[in-house]
Protein backbone atom coordinates (compact mmCIF):
# COMPACT_ATOMS: atom_id res chain seq x y z
CA UNK A 1 0.00 0.00 0.00
CA UNK A 2 2.69 2.55 1.23
CA UNK A 3 4.71 1.86 -2.71
CA UNK A 4 0.93 3.07 -4.27
CA UNK A 5 0.91 6.15 -2.64
CA UNK A 6 5.01 6.69 -3.21
CA UNK A 7 4.14 6.20 -7.29
CA UNK A 8 1.05 8.27 -7.51
CA UNK A 9 3.15 11.22 -5.56
CA UNK A 10 5.79 10.88 -8.20
CA UNK A 11 3.61 11.02 -11.27
CA UNK A 12 1.90 14.20 -9.68
CA UNK A 13 5.03 15.76 -8.74
CA UNK A 14 6.15 15.60 -12.63
CA UNK A 15 2.89 17.03 -13.10
CA UNK A 16 3.75 19.64 -11.03
CA UNK A 17 7.15 20.01 -12.48
CA UNK A 18 6.05 20.18 -16.24
CA UNK A 19 3.33 22.61 -15.56
CA UNK A 20 5.83 24.74 -13.69
CA UNK A 21 8.23 24.63 -16.56
CA UNK A 22 5.29 25.40 -19.44
CA UNK A 23 4.98 28.28 -16.84
CA UNK A 24 7.92 29.98 -16.75
CA UNK A 25 8.54 29.49 -20.67
CA UNK A 26 5.26 31.54 -21.25
CA UNK A 27 6.58 34.25 -18.63
CA UNK A 28 10.06 34.40 -20.76
CA UNK A 29 8.57 34.65 -24.12
CA UNK A 30 6.20 37.12 -23.40
CA UNK A 31 9.21 39.31 -21.43
CA UNK A 32 10.77 38.61 -24.74
CA UNK A 33 8.24 40.08 -26.95
CA UNK A 34 7.86 42.98 -24.84
CA UNK A 35 11.71 43.73 -24.79
CA UNK A 36 12.09 43.05 -28.27
CA UNK A 37 9.43 45.85 -29.34
CA UNK A 38 10.60 48.08 -26.73
CA UNK A 39 13.88 48.13 -27.98
CA UNK A 40 12.62 48.63 -31.57
CA UNK A 41 10.63 51.50 -30.54
CA UNK A 42 13.73 53.11 -29.08
CA UNK A 43 15.83 52.74 -32.17
CA UNK A 44 12.84 53.69 -34.17
CA UNK A 45 12.49 56.97 -32.21
CA UNK A 46 16.65 57.45 -32.27
CA UNK A 47 16.53 56.86 -36.21
CA UNK A 48 13.28 59.34 -36.36
CA UNK A 49 15.39 62.42 -34.86
CA UNK A 50 17.97 62.37 -37.38
CA UNK A 51 15.18 63.61 -39.75
CA UNK A 52 12.71 65.37 -37.25
CA UNK A 53 10.36 62.60 -37.87
CA UNK A 54 10.13 63.19 -41.77
CA UNK A 55 9.94 60.54 -44.47
CA UNK A 56 11.64 60.02 -47.74
CA UNK A 57 9.80 61.98 -50.33
CA UNK A 58 10.79 61.01 -53.40
CA UNK A 59 9.83 64.37 -55.23
CA UNK A 60 12.16 65.96 -53.35
CA UNK A 61 15.16 63.92 -53.70
CA UNK A 62 16.91 64.90 -56.08
CA UNK A 63 19.33 61.78 -57.71
CA UNK A 64 21.74 62.25 -60.17
CA UNK A 65 23.18 59.89 -62.75
CA UNK A 66 26.53 60.06 -63.70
Amino acid sequence: MFMRRRHGKKGSTLLEYSVLFVALMLGLLAIHFSLRRSIAGRWRQAADSFGDGRQYDPAATVVTVN
